[in-house]
């Protein structure tokens, strides 16, 4: 009977308590780890595929992986770099993209608007292609700007309509469009108004130098 001496049994039992569960799960309970699993880092600090060092899941890598599940501003996509794996964001206007990711909704470059004008005596220039000379107070012009709105609201009229027959802009034969622009190209008031606004959306009665408008966003 082949006999097994004392030395094997014992490195046996030890073999065999090593490999208990109940051990290993003590092992891992030890470090700690807050996720089950590393994140591949380049010794240079940046990220890629390829695995030259391994470390635990720190809180803050932690943190970062739930930014990157929660939603994005507006206008903004993320995607993945084929070349490197790393995470980037795109702005879906301007096809720009960044590393950092964003805190703002995306800035569109350029947008396109039409816009009805209705001009008053103190207007930067109190004329236009209806009115020669235009007499009418700040106070009727408003007035007026809001019935428009009204209608268009109600859909008893279109915009293009309301702005060919009654805008005090040279726009209004073109149904009030003007065109692409960006930032630092209309009045400020005009411009910050025109890009708080969605496509198709309306504004609300804003006043300039030129007089009072109201935007309509269409791209």
């Amino acid at each position: 009977m082949l006999r097994v001496s004392l030395r094997d049994l014992i490195r046996n039992e030890e073999i065999r308590r090593r490999t208990r569960v109940t051990d290993i799960a003590e092992r891992f309970a030890k470090l700690k780890w807050q996720w089950a699993g590393h994140i591949a880092q380049r010794t240079d600090g940046r990220w890629r595929l390829k695995v030259l060092k391994w470390r635990p899941r720190t809180e803050t890598s932690f943190r970062m992986s739930n930014d990157n599940e929660a939603p994005l501003p507006e206008g903004w996509e993320m995607r993945t770099s084929r070349s490197t794996g790393m995470t980037y964001f795109l702005n879906m206007y301007t096809k720009k993209s960044q590393w950092e990711r964003p805190e703002a909704p995306a800035d569109p470059g350029e947008i396109r608007c039409s816009h009805i004008l209705v001009k008053h005596a103190e207007s930067r220039r109190p004329t236009s292609w209806r009115e020669e000379n235009v007499t009418r107070t700040k106070e009727e012009a408003m007035d007026l700007l809001k019935s428009y709105r009204k209608q268009i609201v109600s859909t008893d009229a279109a915009f293009p309509d309301i702005a060919l027959k009654y805008s005090d802009c040279s726009s209004a034969k073109r149904g009030g469009d003007l065109g692409m622009f960006g930032r630092g190209q209309m009045q400020q008031a005009f411009e910050e108004e025109a890009f708080k606004l969605k496509v198709g959306q309306l504004s609300k009665p804003i006043e300039t130098n030129s007089g009072f408008h109201i935007i309509l966003r269409t791209v």
